[in-house]
């Protein structure tokens, strides 16, 4: 069969996209979980952030063939699966029966070509001895040969080295199309000849090449870096293609090199680079991981095809950090990497480190969207010819439990081509949300030291917690003290075992062994309780089942309803494989009964398991940790301030000004009107500044509205900011912020308004007093959740003394039933040591509760106008100053107590015993 036919029919079908992951990550989790990479980022962040064609757009596999020669610059890192670029193409011999094809596969010089897919079948390859100027010759024997000595398919590699050969049978093919001189410069190709002479392919066959990527530096093998072994900085002949993701970023940073030229990446010099973590983060990820079945893999690899085109350097390295589960760190202007592992503090805080002159902010719980207790997505699975596959979901139910719903977020490992990579990645990114808390503090000269990605220990007496933190970033202060913004870590983060490792089987391929389970396996319930996030214990029930390997079940479905009754409520558990499900808020009062299948894709016959009753929960009691109750108490009150958006971005198009030199006095008027339609978005901005000085004063008012309408959400903001100051030796500033937002999409909608109101004097003390007050609404339609919440604080503050006040409301309705909230507290601090007073009002899971924290407890009676307080609680004592009487019903039996007597009157009134002095 001659190849025209095929050739023609190959180029009119051809696809010139790159395939790649799409992220789909909803409102839960989408600002933890897309933007959490990097600490420190400053100096070089609009490096990082360059919308320029030396960027890069991260491809996890080059699945689709390309043609033509608008095709941006690609490199392979790792052991890629690409079609590469079609670049040539002719036919030869009787009936066209030779067909020739040129792919450039990567940019860069690579290390080698491993494999071949043809079709669905990974074929070997057999090596033979080179020849055409190619690096390496192969032929895949299981074609056969022609009878005439040739193999039926032959392919010859060129890895890209500096002043490679031009491939010889092109020239052989067509002369007049190819020459000596198209020698396809700085580009890993591979030439692929065909001889159809006995209808062997009954098509142009698709293929797939398998590649060792681009050749790295590894400092660790460079003496000019401390290192052992026979690399060089400046000869790339000494480089070696790796899976080491550590080792592929510092790549991209240094900017990929081709033929003495930068293809993508940054460019930086060598003084901006810092290696010593570079190495640090390449020897985390060569350490051994136990698996399952026995053995070791690294701890993290990575794969991926990296496009240049119109993108951000952000968004192309983003996969590798990902695959180390790691972060990209700056510090003094330089950038390096931290792999994800436990780190031993560099110092430990106490309270005496901190200034607590300039503020300090303690928050110790994170947001709803920056939490997460189930994580899920796709990595690159080689099996699959390099195409994503799903790893199992990542869940807990402990952390579900703790949230009273499922906070799911879907994250795709686009660089990730181990399974029990994903596995530990995914479950790393979860742990860390759990660790909540966050702060920001200034300290010491003597601290001047600490950067961004460093751990330390804050023992704090004021806070009365014992923790660890990662320095997220650092701030130098005119007077050389660093600010830093803190976040919780801890070592369990990064544990992993062989026993963690959830089976996987692959969604492709004829099922095999016994029969496909049709439902649940030795289905379960049974009650329990389990700590809240007050302190308390709540009520809950456990099902449990046998867990499930199959990774085509995606769920199981669970019905309880009260006995005798036909209607019944129907939850659903995305993560079966771990084996159960917590019903948080359980019914009560009646006897309920329980079953359960499963949901499949594709779908399969299912069956009920057989109902199981439970007797109805009652008598639920409740422990309190008081010590624990009282530290969450207080960090239910500690949040951020609100922040005026950044104004310096605009460009004022409206501008009246007018000034005097001698007076030192001047005015302006600014206004910017801004509209814009896309094929994405339309946009319009509003922004106002009136300004006045006069000698050391000042007042402004800046006003900014927008809104933003595209096919899948519309959003509106504004933001309104009146400043007042006095320079001089008693400095005072006066500021009025007011900030709403309104976003509605699909899935949701949120609403919110915050006021501040602030007054300051700096002079030989610093005084400041503050009223916040913020609202917000919000609705999830994928959840089913609707949450409404008002919170107001007051602060006055004189040096280190400050004096608060508090109050918020919480009200929730979601699939854990509705829950609402009350809180009131009052706090002052002098000398270190806070004070405070305070309760709460609960209503969840159908239990109701009042929490109160005082040093003491007064009861006060202001009837008749004589006030006196019958009841007090000071000191570990209760105090009665009045008669106590006890009764039941409206007879006369009572007990009266005083502080001389005890009497016992019976049902008639009449008195019966006498205790005491009378």
């Amino acid at each position: 069969m001659p190849f025209i036919t095929g050739l023609i029919s190959a180029i009119g079908t051809a696809v010139t996209a790159v395939s790649g992951f799409a992220a789909g990550l909803g409102i839960v989790g989408k600002a933890l979980l897309s933007v959490g990479l990097s600490l420190g980022l400053s100096a070089l962040s609009s490096a990082l952030g360059s919308n320029k064609s030396a960027a890069a757009k991260p491809g996890e596999v080059s699945a689709t063939l390309q043609i033509g020669g608008d095709i941006p610059r690609q490199v392979a890192f790792g052991q890629c699966a690409v079609k590469g670029q079609l670049v040539f193409i002719a036919t030869a011999g009787v009936s066209n029966e030779r067909l020739c094809q040129v792919f450039v596969l990567s940019d860069g010089w690579c290390a080698s070509l491993d494999g071949i897919w043809v079709g669905d079948k990974a074929l070997p390859l057999t090596p033979t001895a080179p020849d055409n100027g190619a690096v390496a010759k192969f032929t895949v024997d299981h074609f056969g040969d022609t009878g005439f000595g040739d193999k039926r398919m032959t392919l010859w590699f060129y890895d890209g080295r500096p002043g490679q050969a031009a491939p010889g049978r092109p020239q052989v093919f067509a002369p007049d199309r190819w020459g000596p001189s198209d020698r396809l410069a700085g580009m890993t190709h591979v030439v692929v000849e065909l001889i159809n002479n006995n209808d062997t392919f009954d098509a142009i066959p698709d293929l797939l090449f398998v590649i060792s990527g681009y050749r790295c530096h590894d400092p660790r093998k460079d003496p000019a870096f401390g290192g052992a072994g026979s690399h060089s900085l400046s000869n790339p002949a000494t480089w070696e293609s790796t899976q080491n993701p550590a080792l592929m970023v510092l790549a991209y940073l240094r900017g990929i090199q081709s033929e003495g030229q930068t293809l993508m990446g940054l460019d930086l010099a060598d003084y901006d680079v810092l290696s010593d973590t570079f190495m640090q983060a390449a020897n985390i990820a060569d350490e051994g991981v136990p698996l399952d079945a026995g053995g070791y893999e690294p701890r993290y690899r990575a794969s991926a095809v990296i496009t240049a085109q119109d993108s951000d350097h952000r968004s192309a390295l983003a996969p590798l950090v990902q695959a180390l589960a790691g972060y990209l760190i700056e510090r003094n202007g330089s950038f390096g990497l931290l792999a994800g592992a436990a780190q031993l503090p560099v110092v430990t805080l106490t309270d005496a480190d901190i200034d607590w002159t300039r503020g300090v902010k303690w928050q110790g719980s994170r947001s709803r969207t920056e939490r997460t207790n189930e994580v899920h997505g796709q990595f690159v699975d080689p099996a699959a010819q390099g195409q994503a596959n799903s790893y199992p979901p990542i869940t807990s139910p402990v952390f579900s439990a703790e949230d009273g719903e499922r906070l799911a977020v879907q994250l795709d490992f686009g660089a990730i081509t181990s399974i029990t990579q994903a596995q530990r990645a995914a479950r790393i990114r979860m742990r860390e949300t759990r660790r909540q808390a966050s702060a920001s503090i200034t300290c010491g000269f003597h601290l001047l030291w600490l950067e961004a990605g460093d751990w330390l220990r804050w023992q704090s007496a004021t806070f009365g917690f014992d923790k660890l933190y990662r320095v997220v970033s650092r701030q130098l202060n005119p007077d050389d003290t660093p600010s830093l913004s803190l976040q919780e870590v801890g070592n369990e983060i990064y544990s992993w075992s062989a026993a963690d490792e959830q089976p996987y089987l692959p969604p492709a391929g004829a099922p095999t062994g016994p029969p496909l389970p049709s439902t649940v396996m030795n289905f379960t319930v049974q009650p329990d309780v389990i700590s809240s996030g007050d302190g308390s214990t709540r009520p809950i029930l456990r099902m449990r089942w046998d867990p499930i390997a199959d990774a085509r079940v995606i769920a199981v479905i669970i019905e309880y309803r009260p006995v005798g009754r036909v209607a019944a409520t129907r939850v659903r558990d995305d993560s079966p494989g771990d084996g159960e499900f917590i019903l948080d808020q359980p019914p009560t009062g009646l006897d309920y009964e329980f079953r359960a299948t499963i949901a499949t894709v594709p779908a399969r016959p299912v069956t009920w398991t057989p109902w199981i009753s439970l007797t109805a929960l009652k008598d639920a009691r409740f422990l309190v940790d008081v010590p624990d109750l009282m530290a969450r108490f207080r960090a239910q009150f500690d949040w951020q301030p609100v922040l005026m958006p950044d104004l310096t971005t605009l460009v004022w198009n409206t501008v009246q000004e007018a000034s005097n030199a001698d007076l030192k006095a001047s005015a302006s008027i600014r206004r910017v009107e801004e509209v814009s339609v896309t094929q994405d978005e339309a946009r319009a901005t509003l922004a106002t500044q009136i300004d006045a000085k006069f000698d050391a004063t000042q007042a402004t008012i800046t006003d900014l509205q927008t809104v933003v309408a595209t096919n899948t959400s519309a959003i509106a903001t504004m933001s309104t900011q009146l400043v007042a100051t006095m320079e001089g030796l008693d400095a005072t500033k006066a500021t009025v912020l007011t900030q709403g937002s309104a976003i509605a999409t699909a899935t949701g909608a949120i609403a919110t308004l915050s006021t501040q109101i602030s007054v300051t004097a700096a002079g030989l003390d610093t005084l400041s007093g503050t009223v916040t007050t913020q609202g917000f609404a919000i609705i999830d339609l994928e959840a089913g959740k609707a949450s409404v919440g008002y919170a107001t604080e007051i602060e006055a503050k004189v040096n280190a003394v400050s004096a608060n006040g508090q109050f918020d409301m919480v009200a929730t309705v979601g699939p854990g039933g509705p829950s609402s909230r009350i809180r009131m507290r009052a706090s002052t601090t002098s000398g270190g040591t806070m004070t405070d007073a305070g309760f709460m009002i609960d209503v969840i899971g159908g239990v109701s509760r009042i929490s109160m924290i005082a040093s003491q407890f007064v009861f006060v009676d202001n009837a008749g106008g004589n006030a006196f307080a019958p009841l007090i609680y000071a000191a570990g004592d209760w105090v009665f100053d009045s008669r106590i009487i006890m009764r039941s019903g409206t007879s006369g039996r009572r007990t009266v107590l005083t502080n001389q007597r005890m009497e016992v009157y019976d049902a008639a009134g009449t008195l019966r015993v006498r205790i005491g002095i009378w």
